[in-house]
């Protein structure tokens, strides 16, 4: 049975109620939860649904790119790097879903990009509607000043990009939606990063062996870009596989991405950062989990390389 929410605005999402059971490996070393499709759910807890958004752009406005068309680099020369807004879920409204071990990737996260300049704003086991109204605001900030904005989203998570807030399941589109060049005109042609910390399904990933081988304001150009474009989606693993999380340490991906940027920074673009990341990852092998691997992935829609150029030599 559906209980439907009507959205005021334009009857735009329904809440459907569900019900989710969280395998002991959310405990222990995982970030995943079982249940069926999201539209086949029980009913008992909540799951959002968002109907498709018509376009509500009538006309075409001319808006101030932070980089020429040309351009091979991103603009990393604004007054301020950007926010680094962090959603850490640890604690749910359903027993024993506790993600033990989060705080340390918070810690590390906020360690490694306060030092390339980001204003960091860690946000604690959140409701859905206190994430939205948090992603409402940033929306509606003015970012000119900016490089760009940054997000990581730690959580529980499920196929199809599922999420969890503390309350209610949700699509990672809710959030970033929000920020494409007609929503959000003060970060056109600037990155918008999103780094997902969340199992993607329920499989492990097993290692194969193999043996290698081998040993200014003048001359000013309009141009045209899509709203999407800029964007990137880096995940800790690959649809249809869970992420390993150590309650002790933190989450594989996230500990292995931050001491790779620590390293790498000063001389190396973002994605060649998150290729060295996926390599670890995938290659380290974990001495209580020798049985198990996994897989990172990255999605984009960055068209220049991202350089994040130390403030003081902008």
């Amino acid at each position: 049975m559906i209980n439907a929410v009507v959205d005021l605005e334009g009857l735009k999402s329904m809440i459907l109620d569900s019900k989710f059971e969280f395998r002991k490996e959310n405990i222990d070393g995982s970030d995943s939860f079982s249940g069926e499709s999201p539209k086949e759910f029980d009913q008992h807890d909540a799951v959002v649904i968002h109907q498709p958004e018509e376009n509500a752009i009538s006309e075409i406005e001319i808006m101030r790119f932070a980089t020429k068309r040309d351009a091979t680099r991103y603009s990393m020369n604004h007054k301020k790097r950007g926010k680094c807004v962090i959603f850490n879920q640890v604690l749910f409204d359903w027993v024993g879903s506790e993600r033990k071990g989060s705080n340390f990737d918070v810690k590390m996260i906020s360690r490694t990009f306060r030092s390339l300049g980001f204003e960091l704003d860690p946000c604690h086991n959140l409701s859905y509607s206190k994430i939205m109204e948090k992603v409402d605001e940033l929306c509606k900030e003015n970012h000119k000043d900016c490089d760009c904005i940054c997000f990581f989203i730690l959580t529980h998570g499920s196929e199809e990009n599922w999420v969890r807030a503390r309350d209610v399941s949700y699509q990672i589109r809710d959030i970033w939606k929000k920020f494409t060049a007609d929503n959000c005109p003060s970060l056109a042609s600037k990155p918008k990063l999103f780094f997902i910390q969340a199992c993607r399904g329920t499989k492990n990933e097993k290692p194969v062996r193999g043996r290698s081988v081998t040993d200014s304001s003048k001359n000013e150009e309009i141009y045209n870009i899509p709203s999407h474009a800029d964007f990137l989606y880096a995940s800790s693993t690959v649809e249809g596989f869970n992420s390993r999380r150590d309650p002790e340490k933190g989450t594989w991906y996230i500990q292995t991405l931050c001491e790779v940027i620590q390293d790498h920074w000063r001389d190396t673009d973002l994605l060649r950062m998150l290729t060295i990341t996926a390599r670890k990852v995938a290659t380290t092998e974990y001495p209580d989990e020798e049985a198990l691997t996994q897989m990172p992935s990255t999605t984009t829609t960055l068209i220049r390389d991202l350089y994040f150029t130390p403030k003081d030599e902008s």
